[in-house]
């Protein structure tokens, strides 16, 4: 005969249950993990973008200052059209922008002292030839206009700047020569008449009854003209 198993009696212990899972909340937060490493990312590649920019920026203004055209370039182009004027540099690059940018300011600095010491030098030669105020004002302009237009051919903003900066500095040589001029010519005539007024009271004998001077009229009086019958009074 079988034998019988006992029978167990429950305790009274629970199995717990597999718990629900969100799958909607989980997305998101998985959607704002990778949202935050993407930002952080995007911040790392902008720092280093701005740094290597900032790099090159830098290396294209010294290379700009260093190869920009010399106020001798720019003088020859002036004088033959042929002649070019180089700019380094571009238009599309961090490097050839500051480049470029740099390469203008220092040509147009440089250009400016150049062209200051070239119209005192106008005014000096002015003053040891007796130049007239219309041909030193006409050969000044002359000068800004020449290197004006070459500056203009490769930035037209240089070129305006650069006329309206020597426009007050030539004006005001030109009204200086002109102080000058008139100085010189008040003094040449002042000069003029002394010696005119000395030849007529020391002045060679040269006419009728040796009387040429004021000298010779006061020292001879009163005279009678024997061929008019005029009495003739000092």
């Amino acid at each position: 005969m079988a034998e019988r198993l006992p029978r167990y009696r429950p305790l009274g212990v629970r199995i717990p249950g597999v718990p629900s899972v969100n799958y909607m909340q989980a997305g998101r937060a998985q959607a704002q993990v990778f949202e935050t490493l993407a930002r952080s990312i995007d911040r790392m590649s902008d720092f280093a973008y701005k740094r290597k920019a900032a790099e090159a920026e830098m290396a294209g203004a010294e290379y700009g200052v260093a190869n920009a055209p010399t106020p001798e370039q720019i003088k020859v182009a002036a004088q033959d059209p042929e002649q070019q004027v180089t700019i380094p540099g571009d238009k599309q690059t961090v490097f050839g922008l500051a480049a470029r940018k740099a390469a203008i300011e220092t040509a147009q600095s440089q250009l400016t002292t150049a062209t200051r010491n070239e119209i005192t030098a106008l005014r000096l030669e002015a003053e040891r030839t007796g130049m007239s105020v219309d041909d030193f004002s006409q050969k000044a302009q002359s000068v800004i206009d020449g290197y004006g237009s070459v500056l203009a051919g490769v930035s037209p903003a240089a070129g305006v700047n650069y006329r309206a900066g020597m426009a007050a500095s030539v004006n005001s040589s030109i009204l200086a020569y002109a102080e000058t001029a008139l100085a010189a010519q008040e003094k040449e005539d002042k000069a003029n008449a002394e010696i005119g007024i000395g030849a007529i009271i020391t002045g060679p004998v040269d006419s009728e009854d040796d009387i040429s001077t004021l000298r010779d009229i006061f020292r001879a009086g009163s005279t009678f003209q024997t061929e008019t019958q005029e009495y003739v009074p000092i």
